[in-house]
């Protein structure tokens, strides 16, 4: 009986993060980004490195949310933000920062994005 009412709780809580899950999936974006960086000798090393965001929408405006060290020092050219519905988005203007948080917002400009739901 126990045993009986566990598994039923478990299987309520499942349902519950494949909500969220569902609700939350097509705000998630995937980050790649190439940037130049120095070497100690005097030459250049392309260095790629990727990382996940969230779209938000400020306002009218809507933003990838991620992290500084994803997109700090890359071209907007350079930077690659691939939606869950497959297309492809590049920054529309410069990214906001906030490196002591490790924090970035990319704007972004496309028709039909899905917006996470923030809080105050």
């Amino acid at each position: 009986q126990q045993l009986f009412r566990e598994v039923e709780e478990f299987e309520r809580h499942g349902n519950i993060v494949k909500l969220v899950v569902r609700l939350v999936g097509p705000t998630v974006v995937h980050i790649e980004t190439e940037k130049v960086e120095g070497k100690r000798n005097g030459g250049r090393d392309m260095i790629e490195e990727a990382g996940s965001g969230v779209v938000i929408q400020l306002k009218n405006s809507h933003y990838v949310l991620t992290n500084w060290h994803v997109v700090k020092g890359a071209e907007l050219s350079n930077i690659t933000i691939n939606l869950h519905d497959g297309r492809e988005l590049h920054p529309s203007g410069p990214v906001l920062n906030d490196p002591d948080t490790d924090i970035a917002m990319v704007p972004v400009n496309a028709t039909n994005l899905d917006a996470a739901r923030i809080g105050d």
